[in-house]
């Protein structure tokens, strides 16, 4: 997988997105107006939905376009959000009455509002999508609601304030965060049981996450370690990323390669490497404090190669952006490979899009600006080269063109590069002759037309820049 797409959500309003493997760069997607708490993206990747403190306390984009779609407005904050795993419901954990609100994907209608005890803090789907287990602050911290018809489940508890809920891949177990000793729980599904052998958190637990192959349970606190990783084995720290504040939200990315932690203090973001436990070095500075993460799942993006030259061929590395046409919604920023000037870019559904180059080179006045577009074919399309203008000082090309095609009047001198014989300008001459235009050094040819007679090409001449001029 190469493909690496990160939602972070944080206090400052806003959400963020990031794009791997190299995170550098952070995209503003949506200010909410307040803090988001939470983020998840459809199995599909066709929509992106958010929980957030200020009214309607959900927001529900469309990916394509980064376009809002008009969903049910919820009682409260809204603190977790989750897909099933058909994408046919989105369910909501929120404060205030009902505490949890299960919306249809389909028309965008509340289709249930299951009974919780109080306000609602955190919520998940089975794999299957058979269980809806919601973490909560009253009652039995910890509800699990039978997808089938929406009843509780008897039995399911946490013996503190309900945090976080994940389950397992396999969906044998259900990971509870929550206040108080333990601090974390591993509950069996068959029975709603807590598992033997597994060792309870040493501070409190704010979030947790199952690696994609099950293997790795990856554990939040608000003191130090920040951030544990458990085996599943045995239960045994494998590691203790560094991260340097109270951790708020964990999420693995889909292959399990990565592993990303929002937490407090900057760069309030921070993605480990799962091959070593090691963090990326350069990931972008997102919102103060870092509140919520979710990876877009594995999904056949639609592709197009390119390769970025300057206005000589040689290879060229600036940020290249990707809009949606016609809304001009930036779905992505890449950064070419310095060497050969390569890059891909990855739309969220087909379609026709811009590309963006702003062009940042000392000199440079003149960005590029090109339409393509996107489907499942393009991915399989020849790089696409492109050409940057010159970015430098420009030097003087003149001649007189009486002068040049013995004393005929001339009507226009056209200048065009020598080797290519792609147009640079166009100059109408003086009534002297006397013409001149400022290009960038290099080699052209000069063609003069006359009405009523065929051009005269002359060349070619080679112009140097201004400081190797003697």
């Amino acid at each position: 997988m190469t493909d690496y797409f990160l939602a972070v959500g944080s206090s400052d309003d806003t959400l963020r997105t990031l794009e791997g493997p190299t995170f550098d760069v952070a995209t503003t997607r949506f200010a909410s107006g307040g803090d988001v708490n939470a983020v998840a993206f459809s199995p599909d990747g066709r929509y992106l939905a958010v929980g957030h403190h200020s009214s309607p306390y959900l927001t529900v984009m469309r990916t394509a376009d980064w376009a809002v779609v008009q969903v049910p407005s919820i009682s409260g904050r809204g603190k977790g959000v989750a897909w099933s795993p058909d994408g046919a419901y989105l369910a909501v954990a929120h404060m205030y009455s009902p505490h949890l609100t299960v919306i249809s994907a389909v028309d965008w209608e509340v289709a249930a509002a299951p009974a919780v005890a109080g306000n609602a803090m955190d919520c998940a789907w089975s794999p299957d999508g058979a269980y809806l287990a919601v973490a909560h602050l009253q009652g039995d911290n910890l509800t699990v609601i039978n997808a089938a018809d929406w009843s509780v489940v008897p039995g399911p508890s946490a013996p503190g304030y309900g945090r976080g809920v994940a389950w397992s891949p396999d969906g044998a177990y259900l990971a509870v965060a929550h206040d108080g000793s333990p601090n974390i729980q591993i509950l069996r599904a068959a029975d709603w049981l807590p598992i033997s052998g597994a060792l309870g958190s040493v501070a409190p637990v704010m979030d947790c996450a199952w690696s994609p192959d099950g293997a790795y349970l990856a554990v939040a606190h608000n003191s130090n370690p920040r951030l544990i990783v458990l085996s599943v084995a045995d239960w045994s720290t494998v590691s203790t990323p560094s991260i340097p504040y109270t951790t708020n939200s964990v999420a693995w990315s889909p292959d399990g390669a990565y592993l990303a932690a929002a937490h407090l203090g900057a760069p309030y973001l921070t993605v480990i490497n799962a091959a070593d436990w090691s963090v990326v070095p350069g990931t972008a500075t997102v919102g103060a404090p870092g509140t919520a993460t979710a990876w877009l799942p594995d999904i056949n993006r639609p592709t197009r190669h390119g390769i970025l030259y300057d206005h000589d061929g040689n290879p060229l590395s600036l940020p290249v952006q990707l809009l949606r046409r016609p809304a001009w919604a930036r779905s992505q920023v890449v950064t070419p490979d310095p060497v050969s000037g390569a890059f891909t870019v990855r739309g969220f559904a087909p379609g026709d899009y811009h590309l963006l180059i702003p062009d940042t080179r000392p000199g440079a006045t003149d960005d590029r600006l090109l339409r393509i577009t996107l489907d499942e074919a393009t991915g399989a399309l020849a790089p696409l080269a492109v050409h940057m203008p010159y970015a430098g000082a420009l030097a003087t090309i003149n001649g007189n063109a009486t002068k040049a095609i013995g004393g005929a009047a001339v009507d226009d001198v056209i200048v065009r590069a020598w080797g290519s014989h792609g147009h640079v300008i166009d100059v109408v001459p003086a009534p002297s002759g006397d013409w001149s235009a400022e290009v960038p050094p290099g080699t052209y040819d000069i063609t003069y037309r006359s009405a009523g007679c065929q051009p005269v090409c002359h060349g070619p001449y080679t112009i140097a820049a201004p400081e190797e001029q003697g």
